[in-house]
């Protein structure tokens, strides 16, 4: 005996089978849309003025971006950061942002704690 399980996507316009996901950003929305290969080119043709006008900004994801959670510190606590981080063997940067595992470590050697987290016992 021989079991096939298919996936068949409609299409959420005409409910045709053979359709595709197409993602489709509007009013600072991204959507999901099953179309067919026909009524996606009808829809292109359509925004094709559009399209055309518009500005690029990359490739759109369905995944929304998270904000990185990034520790306040003043350029001073920092440089006293990046020396302890060193001291304490680990590898930092001259410059740039220091990796938040460090500056939780470092404050909870300090005895502070980092929003959002206990202190280390």
């Amino acid at each position: 005996m021989v079991t096939r399980n298919m996936k068949i996507v409609e299409s959420d316009i005409s409910g045709e089978p053979g359709a595709e996901t197409t993602l489709l950003g509007i009013k600072g929305e991204v959507l999901e849309l099953d179309m067919t290969p026909a009524e996606r080119a009808a829809l292109e043709e359509v925004l094709a003025p559009y399209v055309a006008r518009g500005r690029k900004l990359g490739p759109m994801s369905a995944k929304p971006s998270t904000p990185r959670r990034v520790p306040q510190t003043t350029p001073e606590e920092r440089a006293e950061i990046r020396a302890w981080a060193k001291a304490e063997g680990y590898e930092v940067a001259d410059h740039g942002q220091i990796p938040n595992a460090v500056v939780t470590a470092y404050r909870a050697a300090h005895s502070e704690t980092v929003e959002g987290e206990s202190p280390a016992a």
